[in-house]
Order: structure tokens, then C-alpha cells, then sequence
């Protein structure tokens, strides 16, 4: 493969350019190439069961063909002039019959089969493939959608294509099979009235394609509808405490049924075209069998010939068209016609399955094209870091027309202690998602040990840095496993040295399970502080140089954060650490302490400096104590 050049990087297609060119294809084309991405895993199953489907359709003619012939047995059978056809006769024709219905069956039951079994498997790997996309995701994605909505692409819009590959994709396999092959009988027994079919099913195709026009963007408002709905019941599910707090259940209510309202509106809108499609459909297939049967009934009374050369009309004695004779013909096409508008009444019949296949697939697939949070230029590999940092001229937004961050210069020494403070809005958690690539820089330099920032990447320099945010989060899982979580091959002792260190190991023996209790969501049976203990124990476990603290403490009472300070200090003094905090105990031992304002760095020293220039710091401190010169 060749290798990408810096130069390069800057021609690549942009999301939105991807976006709109992705739009511009259809629905039912992204549909082909979705699926076609993953048949091919699958092509000796696929082939398989198309060899089924022709199978079945093979035997289906052969029966079509019996029953015109046993028709022309009959009518001889009850003509005593010909003796040679006998009961027997027609007893081994039925029979033969009865066994082709069987071979019939049975390759549309192998199709079936195969083609469930194929989309259970396609299934389990786009599924897959999506989770394994999302966790490759920038952080600004999931800041910019409702989890809700991406968890339903994972659901239902995945769960629609499958379940039209499973159930509808067989029909629409052997539909299109049987519907090669009647149109193959019916021209041969008559190529003037297939021509006259052929006029309607074009005139039926354009009203399907009209129709189609418009109730895909109808199913894929419904789908994107159901993406919200799902997004707001997790929300509101996650916090539901606070709704019953403040008793905002009937506004909540009020919120949800708009919501519904609306995804009510688009499915009515979209099920109303789709079903459209059923009535004049049906009208269609019965009217088309109507004429043709009476075209072909004045043919014969009027002694035209209406058949192929290869079957022909019947003739008597004298030359002339036996109409008794004449109706296995009739009966042949009959059949074969009514075996071909058959499918065209189940596909129309699968039309909503398809469309919401449709809507799924192409929401589906803009998953796909979305930017990978690694970009092409980060291939420095970093294995370990001392712990210094360089922040150059630094500017940085989450839009580009307003900066969070302007100008911002910072130099720290490997084992330093840095606290960051500042008003809230003031850029301080904007620089802990830069240092940890959260967000990528792209105006200024950030040099970890001299390593550009944007040649490292993010893997290796997570693997260097340990946090605890503000808003902890634990998993669905044992206390043990959520410490290990920093450190999977952690062992046991390990993980309860550290939290004796973090002053958790107590309450959680207290559990009946102790280490092996297993949290709910979230957590949610544990208090704050004791959640926020817990993220500490797990950073402590780290084997990371660099240790972000963001309010690590906000959530733990004076007393409990006096017990685990001396640990803190413990834990920073072999780290590079960045310390987001209000209160003065957690920050005033910093080595430095960087004080932001609107973006900018307006002070910046030890606290007893800070202090004694009596400016924004000094303003913010004796706000938190109550107290002014306490420190001075």
C-alpha cells in the first residue's frame, strides 16, 4: 500500500463532501452495496440458494407444463375415439405432478434456509463492524447526537434490514426467478399476448418507482423520528430522580407526546403511500388475467390462432381451431400468468418492509462514512513519557467562530503538579480534552517529551495518561473489574493495595459481595463520594506518567477528602499532574497554578505568589474562604 504524504492529507474528502455525495446516491443502490459488502462472505451460500430459488422455479414450470398436459389427457380420456389414454394414464401424470409440487417446495424451503442463515450472519457482523466504527469515532460526534439515536441504528435499523433479508429477500429472490421463467413459457405458448403483459408490468414499474420517490424519504423521516424518540426516553429515563424531583412528570409527558406525535405523523405518512401500492396492484394482476383471458377466448372463437409455433393451437380433423383442445393452452398461459403476477403482488406486498430496509440501510451506511478519530499524519508510537510538556501559542474552538483557548503558553517539568482554575466557561476543561485528544489541535503546538502532539498517537499517549473526571462513570460490573479497567492484567492485591491507599477498601468490604458486588448502571446504588473513590482507586492502578484530575474531589466531603490528600500527594508525586479544582486544599501545594479568564492565561505561579500579587487569584481564593490575606 502506498504511503500517504503529509501534502496529501488535505485532499481527502471532508464528511460533509463524503455526506453529500453519499446523498446524492440512491437509497435502494446504498441498500446493494451494503448488502453486497457483506453476501460476500457468504457467495457459496448465496449462490446456493439462487441455485435453489432457479430449482424451484425449474419445477414450477415442469407443473405448469403437467397440468396443460393432463388437461390434454382429459379431454382425450373422455373422447372414446381414442382408447389409448387410459385412467392409468392420467394416475401416473398426477403422479409426477404431485412429485414436482414437492421438488417445488423444497427448493423454496433450501432458499429460505440458507437466506435466514445468511442474515443472521450479516447481522451479527454489520452489527459488529457499526460498534467497532463507533468506538473509532471522534468525541465530538457523540457530543453532537443523542446516544438514543445511534443506539437505534444499532437496533432498529439494523434489525429492519435483517429482518428483509431473512423474510422479504427470499420472496424477492424466488419472485424474480419464477417471474424469468413464467415470462419464458407464456412467450412460447404466446409471444402477442406476453408483449400485451409486458405493456402492463411497464406501466406498473413507473408507478412503483413514482410511488418509491416518494415514501423513502418518508421511511427514513420515520427511522430518524424513532432515532429522537429512543434518544429522549434514555434521557429521561437516566433522569428520572430529578424529574420526580421537581416534579416535572406531567412536563416530561407533555415533551414525550410531541415527540411521538411527530414520529405518528411520518409512519402514517410513510405507511399511507406505501400502501398505495396493494390496492392498485391487485387491481392490476386481476385485471391483466381478466383481458387476457378474453382476448384470448375471442381469438379462438374466431378462429385465430393466437399461439407459437412451438405450441400452437390445436387443430381438428379439418383444419380449424378445436376450441375444446384450445383450452390447455389457455389454461397453460392462464397459469404461467398468474405465476407471474404472484411475485409482483408479494414484492408490492414487501414494499413498507423494503422501504424501512431502505431508510435503515442508508442510515446505517452514513455511520460508516463518518471521520475516524485517528487521522493519517499520527504515527508516532510512544511507549513511555518523562512527563515534561511544552504548550505553544495554543488557540483552539469547538467552532471556528469562537476560540475557547487563545495564545495559551505553558512549560512543565516531568513530576510537576499544575493546578488550572479558573471561572466556569474559562477554557480549563477544553485544555485536559486537547491533552488527552479528546479533540485534536489545530492552531498551536502541544509537545509531550518533545513528541508533537499531532504525530502521536492517541492510543499511545492514553496509554500514558490517567483521569478522573468530574462526572465519574463505572460500568455494569464487578467493583473489581471496574478498577481493573485501568489496568487489565491488574491482580487482585494489586487492586486492593491501591484502594486501601484511595480510602475505599473499607466501604466496600462493608458490601455483601465486597470486590465482587456487581454495580447496576452507572453505579446508582453508591453514593457520589464513593463512585468518585473508586475512579481515583482505578486511576491510582494506572501505570500512566501523567495524572489529570478534573474536580477529582468535587463530589467527596471535607473529612474523606482530607483522609485521602496525603494519598494524592502520594500518587502526584511520581506523576506529571494536572489539577482542575475550586477548592484552595486541593491546589494550593501545586508547584504551579495557571489561572484562565475567557480563554486567556492571566496569572500564573505558586499560590503564596498568586496570593501576593493581589489580582484575579486572590479575588477567587478569599471567595472561596470567606477570608482576605489568609495565605498572604
Amino acid at each position: 500500500m502506498k504511503k500517504m504524504k503529509m501534502k496529501d492529507i488535505y485532499y481527502l474528502p471532508t464528511y460533509e463532501q463524503r455526506l453529500k455525495e453519499h446523498n446524492r446516491k440512491s437509497s435502494f443502490l446504498i441498500t446493494l452495496n451494503l448488502c453486497y459488502r457483506y453476501v460476500k462472505y457468504f457467495k457459496f451460500s448465496f449462490w446456493f440458494a439462487l441455485f435453489a430459488s432457479t430449482l424451484s422455479t425449474v419445477f414450477n414450470i415442469l407443473v405448469i407444463l403437467g397440468v396443460s398436459e393432463i388437461t390434454k389427457k382429459l379431454n382425450e380420456y373422455l373422447d372414446s375415439n381414442i382408447p389409448e389414454v387410459t385412467l392409468e394414464t392420467l394416475l401416473i401424470y398426477g403422479t409426477v405432478l404431485i412429485v414436482f409440487y414437492f421438488l417445488n417446495a423444497l427448493g423454496n424451503f433450501l432458499m429460505n434456509f440458507i437466506l435466514v442463515d445468511i442474515s443472521q450472519k450479516i447481522s451479527y457482523r454489520l452489527r459488529m463492524d457499526l460498534f467497532n466504527k463507533i468506538q473509532m469515532l471522534r468525541l465530538q460526534y457523540f457530543d453532537t447526537h443523542e446516544s438514543g439515536d445511534i443506539m437505534s441504528v444499532l437496533t432498529n435499523d439494523i434489525f429492519n434490514l435483517m429482518i428483509f433479508i431473512s423474510q422479504n429477500f427470499g420472496q424477492l429472490m424466488f419472485g424474480v426467478t419464477t417471474m424469468i421463467g413464467m415470462l419464458i413459457i407464456m412467450f412460447l405458448v404466446s409471444p402477442f399476448l406476453t408483449l400485451i403483459t409486458l405493456g402492463i408490468v411497464i406501466l406498473l414499474t413507473v408507478y412503483i418507482v413514482f410511488m418509491s420517490r416518494k415514501s423513502v424519504p418518508a421511511f427514513f423521516r420515520q427511522q430518524e423520528k424513532l432515532g429522537k424518540m429512543n434518544g429522549y426516553i434514555e434521557e429521561i429515563l437516566s433522569g428520572q430522580n430529578i424529574v420526580n424531583l421537581f416534579k416535572r412528570e406531567k412536563l416530561t409527558e407533555d415533551n414525550f407526546q410531541k415527540i411521538n406525535y411527530a414520529l405518528n405523523k411520518e409512519a402514517e405518512k410513510a405507511q399511507t403511500i406505501s400502501g398505495l401500492f396493494i390496492p392498485f396492484m391487485n387491481f392490476l394482476a386481476n385485471f391483466s388475467v381478466f383481458m387476457m383471458t378474453v382476448i384470448a377466448i375471442l381469438f379462438i372463437v374466431n378462429g385465430i390462432s393466437f399461439g407459437s409455433n412451438i405450441f400452437g393451437n390445436y387443430k381438428g380433423e379439418n383444419g380449424n381451431i378445436d376450441v375444446v383442445k384450445s383450452i390447455a393452452l389457455i389454461n397453460a398461459y392462464m397459469l404461467a400468468l398468474r405465476n407471474f403476477v404472484q411475485p409482483i403482488n408479494n414484492i408490492v406486498g414487501m414494499i413498507a418492509n423494503l422501504q424501512q430496509a431502505l431508510a435503515g440501510s442508508k442510515r446505517a451506511s452514513e455511520m460508516f462514512i463518518l471521520d475516524n478519530e485517528d487521522l493519517p499524519e499520527e504515527t508516532q508510537v510512544v511507549e513511555s513519557l518523562k512527563g515534561s510538556l511544552k504548550i505553544k501559542n495554543l488557540n483552539f474552538g469547538y467552532n471556528e467562530n469562537k476560540l475557547v483557548l487563545k495564545n495559551i503558553n505553558l512549560d512543565v517539568k516531568p513530576g510537576e503538579t499544575i493546578a488550572i482554575v479558573g471561572p466556569t466557561g474559562s477554557g480549563k476543561t477544553t485544555i485536559i480534552n486537547l491533552l488527552t485528544k479528546f479533540y485534536d489541535v489545530t492552531d498551536g503546538d502541544i509537545l509531550f517529551d518533545n513528541y508533537d502532539i499531532k504525530t502521536i498517537t492517541k492510543s499511545s499517549i492514553r496509554n500514558q495518561v490517567s483521569i478522573v473526571l468530574q462526572d465519574t462513570y463505572l460500568f455494569t460490573d464487578t467493583i473489581k473489574n471496574n478498577i481493573r479497567y485501568a489496568k487489565p492484567n491488574a491482580t487482585d492485591e494489586e487492586i486492593m493495595n491501591v484502594c486501601k491507599i484511595a480510602n475505599c477498601d473499607t466501604f466496600i468490604n462493608q458490601l455483601e459481595f465486597g470486590y465482587n458486588t456487581m454495580l447496576t448502571e452507572n453505579a446508582s446504588e453508591l453514593s457520589q463520594g464513593q463512585k468518585q473513590l473508586l475512579a481515583i482507586a482505578r486511576a491510582m492502578l494506572s501505570t500512566s506518567s501523567i495524572l489529570i484530575l478534573d474536580e477529582a474531589t468535587s463530589n467527596i466531603d471535607t473529612r474523606t477528602e482530607k483522609v485521602i490528600q496525603d494519598a494524592m500527594n502520594k500518587l502526584i508525586a511520581t506523576k506529571t499532574s494536572f489539577v482542575i479544582a475550586h477548592r484552595l486544599s486541593t491546589i494550593k501545594n501545586a508547584d504551579k497554578i495557571v489561572v484562565l479568564k475567557n480563554g486567556e492565561i492571566i496569572e500564573m505561579g505558586n499560590h503564596n505568589q498568586l496570593m501576593k500579587l493581589k489580582g484575579f487569584y486572590y479575588q477567587l481564593s478569599n471567595s472561596k474562604t470567606g477570608k482576605i490575606d489568609q495565605e498572604d
